[in-house]
C-alpha cells in the first residue's frame, strides 16, 4: 500500500522518473544500454575493451556499482568510447542518480551525434528535461530524436506527444492563474508525512492519512482532525482501531456526513487483488469492522485512490484491469436498491487516455469529477484536470491551469463543498526520497472552480412523541429531472443527517422509516446562489389513525388540477410507502387559499385531490384504500393576508383514516 499510494500521489518521485523517462507509455521501448553482448564498438583500444568487457562481468552480476570504476578508467584510455559513456549513463539511471546519468547520455550524442547507438539516448534526454521544466532543451531533444527516419510508428506519436507538452506548457505559463497554497496548522501537520486529505461537507472534519517515517516500512494510518469552537483544528487521532491496524491503510475517502470510509489496503491477506478496496461505517461513535468490497468491485488487479459521492451510494476508483484504455483507468460502480455495489463501468475515452489517469475527486454536486493525467495535454507528469457532468456525457477534461500544475506530478485534490478552497500535500524530496510532507489549502482559481457549488441541510430524526432518535430514510429528488439524487440514512444512535444540496436544482426530499409516516420537505434552489447551510430537526408521527402529513412537492398550474411533471417523484415516493403499509386506508384532501369564489375553491380542491388519487391509483395502488375529498379554503393553516400565506394554505394533505 505505502509504496504504491506514494508512488501515484505525490508531486515528485525522482527515481520514478527515471523509470518512466526510460520506459516509453505504451511500454514498447526500453533502453538498455548494458548490452551483454555487444558486437562492433567504436574503439580499438584494446586496454579500453578490456575494462570495458571487466565491467561487462559485474553487470552480469548485477553488481552496478562495481562496473563505474572499470568503464570510467576504459574512457581514460580512450575519450570517445561511445558504448563506454552510454553503459555509465544506463547504470546511473539505474542507481537514482538522475543528473550523471543525463550528463553520460549528452556526452554521447555530443560525440556520435547520428549514431543509431544514441537514437534512443535523445530520447531519455529530451524527457528528462520535460520533467524537470526545462522545455527548451527538451524540446531541442526531442525533435533530435524525432529527426531520426528509422523509427516506428509507436515510436513517432510518444515523442510528440512529449512535445505537445512543451507546446501546452509554454502557453499555460503565459497565462498564468492565481494560485496561492498556505500551509495548514501545525496541528494538522504535526507529522513527518501527512497526505490524501479529505474534508466532510460541514468543513469541520479533516481526514488524512498519515506516515511515522520515510521508510518503505514505516507505517501508514488514518487520522482525523476536528474543528474546534475557535475554528482553529484539533489535535489529530486516530480514526479508529478497528479501522488501523498493523497493515498500512490509506488512500481513503469518506462520504459527507463522515459516516461511511473507503479505503485501500495492500497485499492483505485474503484479499482480492494486489490492493483492493475496504469499507467502514460508522454508527454513533464506533466504526464498523471494514470489509474488503469484493468482487466485482476489487480484482485480481490492482485498484486503490477511491472517491464517494456524498450520500457513499457511487464510486469512483483507479484500477488497472483489463478491459480499459491505458495503464490505469478511472472506473464507477453504484449501489442499487439492495445496497450491493453493481459490475464497474470504465469512465470513458473522454477522461481516460492510453496513459493513467489517477487519483479522482467527485465533488459534492456530482456535476464535477477532478481527476490526474499524465495523458491529456498537461505541463510534463501528472496534471490535473476537471470534467463536467451533462446529462450522462462528460466534457473534455480541462487543464487547471500553471502555477496550480507545473512539470512536476499534481495529484490527490480535494475542493470545499462552495467550490473555493482546494486541499492537497505538498512534499520536500531530498536525494531522490520524500523526506517531508504537509497538507495545503489554498483559494480555487475561477477559472478551476466548480460550476455549481454546494451546501448542505442537517439536523435530527426524532419520534415526533417521544422525541427518541430514530434511523430514517432521506430520498433526494431533482424535481425538475424526476431523478434520485441520493439516498442517505440518519444515524440511529443520535439522529443525525446530512443532505447535500447543490445551486441550481429544485429539490424534494422524502423521508421514511418503516413504522412511521413519511414527511417530505421542498427545496427551491433553481435561482439561489451563495448557498448557507441549513438546520432542520424532523418529526416522524407513528403510524396511527389520524395521523396525516402534507405532500410539500405537488405541483399545480394557477387555478388548475393537471399535475406538473415535477410532482411525478413525490407521489412515486408516496405510493410505494402505500405499497409497504397494506393496512391503511387514507384520505387525499385538497385545500386552496381564499382566491376565488367559495365555490370554484371547492371544486378546484377537489379535482386537485382527484388528480393525486388517479396518479396513486395508476401506480398501483388499490382504489379501495383511497378516499379523496376538497375542502376549499375553508382550513387554512396561515394567514391569507400574505402571499406566503396563501402559499401554504394551496396544499394537498395526507392522512390515515383506518389501519387494518
Amino acid at each position: 500500500m505505502r509504496q504504491i499510494s506514494l508512488a501515484f500521489f505525490n508531486k515528485q518521485r525522482v527515481s520514478q522518473h527515471i523509470l518512466r523517462v526510460i520506459l516509453f507509455a505504451f511500454g514498447f521501448l526500453f533502453v538498455n544500454t548494458i548490452l551483454l553482448a555487444q558486437p562492433g564498438l567504436s574503439t580499438d583500444n584494446k586496454k579500453a575493451i578490456k575494462l570495458y568487457d571487466e565491467a561487462t562481468n559485474f553487470l552480469r552480476r548485477a553488481q552496478f556499482p562495481e562496473a563505474i570504476e572499470p568503464l570510467e578508467k576504459a574512457i581514460d584510455k580512450d575519450v570517445n568510447f561511445l558504448e563506454a559513456y552510454l553503459r555509465l549513463a544506463d547504470i546511473y539511471s539505474k542507481l537514482s542518480k538522475p543528473e550523471i546519468s543525463r550528463s553520460y547520455y549528452i556526452k554521447a550524442t555530443a560525440i556520435s551525434p547520428n549514431s543509431q547507438k544514441v537514437r534512443n539516448a535523445y530520447y531519455i534526454i529530451g524527457a528528462s528535461y520535460l520533467r524537470e521544466g526545462t522545455y527548451e532543451e527538451a524540446e531541442k531533444y526531442l525533435q533530435s530524436y524525432l529527426e531520426y527516419p528509422n523509427l516506428e510508428f509507436e515510436e513517432k506519436i510518444e515523442a510528440s506527444r512529449l512535445l505537445s507538452k512543451v507546446t501546452f506548457a509554454r502557453e499555460a505559463m503565459n497565462n498564468p492563474v492565481d494560485f496561492n497554497p498556505e500551509p495548514m496548522s501545525e496541528n494538522v501537520n504535526q507529522f513527518q508525512l501527512q497526505y490524501f486529505p479529505a474534508i466532510t461537507v460541514d468543513g469541520n472534519t479533516l481526514i488524512f492519512t498519515r506516515r511515522v517515517g520515510i521508510m518503505p516500512y514505516h507505517d501508514e494510518d488514518i487520522y482525523v482532525t476536528e474543528k474546534e469552537a475557535d475554528g482553529e483544528w484539533g489535535r489529530p487521532f486516530s480514526i479508529s482501531p478497528m479501522i488501523n491496524t498493523d497493515n498500512n491503510e490509506g488512500a481513503c475517502t469518506i462520504s459527507a456526513d463522515g459516516r461511511t470510509i473507503i479505503y485501500t489496503i495492500c497485499n492483505a491477506s485474503g484479499g482480492v487483488g494486489s490492493c483492493d478496496l475496504y469499507i467502514s461505517t460508522k454508527t454513533g461513535d464506533r466504526w464498523s469492522e471494514p470489509e474488503n468490497l469484493g468482487q466485482p468491485v476489487n480484482s485480481p488487479s490492482w485498484e486503490s485512490q477511491p472517491s464517494l459521492s456524498p450520500d457513499g451510494r457511487t464510486l469512483y476508483y483507479v484500477s488497472n484491469r483489463g478491459g480499459g484504455y491505458g495503464k490505469r483507468d478511472i472506473w464507477k460502480t453504484v449501489k442499487d436498491e439492495n445496497d450491493r455495489w453493481t459490475m464497474p463501468v470504465n469512465m470513458g475515452d473522454s477522461i481516460n487516455t492510453p496513459w493513467d489517469e489517477i487519483s479522482p475527486f467527485i465533488h459534492f454536486n456530482q456535476q464535477d469529477l477532478y481527476f490526474a493525467s499524465d495523458g491529456h495535454p498537461g505541463m510534463g507528469g501528472y496534471d490535473l484536470f476537471l470534467s463536467h457532468k451533462n446529462d450522462t456525457t462528460w466534457s473534455r477534461p480541462k487543464n487547471l491551469g500553471y502555477p496550480l500544475n507545473n512539470h512536476d506530478d499534481q495529484v490527490s485534490l480535494f475542493i470545499s463543498a462552495e467550490g473555493t478552497t482546494g486541499y492537497y500535500a505538498n512534499e520536500v524530496v531530498a536525494s531522490g526520497r520524500i523526506v517531508s510532507s504537509k497538507i495545503y489549502s489554498f483559494p480555487i482559481p475561477v477559472s478551476a472552480r466548480v460550476e455549481h457549488p454546494s451546501n448542505f441541510l442537517t439536523g435530527t430524526v426524532r419520534d415526533a412523541q417521544t422525541k427518541e432518535p430514530l434511523e430514517a430514510e432521506l430520498q433526494l429528488y431533482n424535481l425538475v429531472t424526476d431523478q434520485r439524487v441520493s439516498k442517505v440514512t440518519s444515524d440511529a444512535v443520535s439522529g443525525k443527517y446530512f443532505v447535500v444540496l447543490t445551486e441550481g436544482q429544485e429539490y424534494g426530499i422524502f423521508i421514511n422509516k418503516k413504522g412511521y409516516l413519511f414527511k417530505n420537505l421542498s427545496f427551491d434552489y433553481k435561482e439561489k446562489d451563495n448557498l448557507e447551510p441549513e438546520v432542520l430537526d424532523i418529526l416522524l408521527d407513528p403510524i396511527a389513525t389520524g395521523a396525516q402529513t402534507e405532500l410539500k412537492n405537488i405541483f399545480f398550474e394557477t387555478a388548475k388540477f393537471t399535475l406538473q411533471s415535477k410532482s411525478k417523484s413525490e407521489l412515486r415516493s408516496v405510493a410505494e410507502f402505500l405499497k409497504n403499509n397494506p393496512g391503511l386506508k387514507i384520505e387525499i384532501a385538497g385545500h386552496t387559499d381564499n382566491t376565488g369564489s367559495q365555490d370554484f375553491n371547492a371544486t378546484l380542491s377537489v379535482n386537485r385531490a382527484k388528480a393525486v388519487y388517479d396518479f396513486l391509483v395508476q401506480n398501483g395502488v388499490d382504489t379501495n384504500r383511497m378516499v379523496y375529498k376538497g375542502y376549499g379554503a375553508s382550513e387554512p393553516v396561515a394567514s391569507n393576508d400574505t402571499e406566503e400565506g396563501k402559499a401554504q394554505n394551496r396544499r394537498i394533505a395526507f392522512k390515515i383514516l383506518q389501519i387494518r
